[in-house]
């Protein structure tokens, strides 16, 4: 096996294991992989939609928090180090979350790519499943106003993969296999 000594498997939640890592670790963290978070349910006009099980909100037990990103930007200076996040998520409203919510921390920016996301509607009108049920149901959650919501579209959002095959997850292959569309982004310190 290829990574025996490199390799190590961990069962604790992910801000514990940042201090740990904060607390322990002599060497530099390159990347940090963000990948395919549960959803949260969506509030649509005060009836929350999706599996009771997924964490009820943005805000209420969703695993990326203010907290994680802060400790992710603490991770990736840690003795000199310059790495950055990977994020991977199905869903287009969590990774507008996401983003924003890792911008927020003023620690982290995104990061530009070189296939951009141009047009993510039309990304869907060529999906085989067109575009996701729960894309409607954010859109039509969003209250009437002047303005679109934001899209998961523009320089910082990668229209194609980011780690070699060899790395994806076995979510990552999955939905390469369905014909679903993958929200990519990365972010490094600000």
């Amino acid at each position: 096996f290829f990574c025996k000594k490199n390799l190590k498997f961990f069962n604790l939640p992910a801000e514990e294991f940042l201090s740990e890592i904060l607390s322990t670790y002599k060497g530099q963290i390159s990347l940090v992989l963000l990948q395919f978070p549960s959803p949260y349910r969506l509030d649509t006009a005060n009836n929350f939609v999706g599996n009771t099980q997924l964490p009820p909100s943005a805000r209420e037990g969703f695993m990326v928090t203010d907290a994680l990103l802060n400790q992710i930007a603490k991770v990736l200076e840690l003795n000199g180090g310059c790495g950055k996040v990977l994020f991977q998520t199905k869903c287009e409203d969590v990774a507008v979350y996401v983003k924003n919510l890792a911008i927020g921390t003023g620690k982290l920016e995104s990061i530009s790519c070189d296939n951009p996301v141009l047009d993510i509607d039309r990304v869907y009108l060529q999906a085989p499943g067109g575009r996701p049920n729960r894309v409607e149901q954010w859109l039509s959650s969003v209250p009437n106003s002047d303005t679109e919501p934001e899209r998961a579209e523009g320089s910082i959002w990668s229209s194609s993969k980011l780690i070699p095959s060899f790395g994806r997850s076995e979510t990552e292959v999955a939905c390469q296999d369905n014909g679903t569309f993958l929200h990519r982004c990365m972010f490094k310190n600000t």
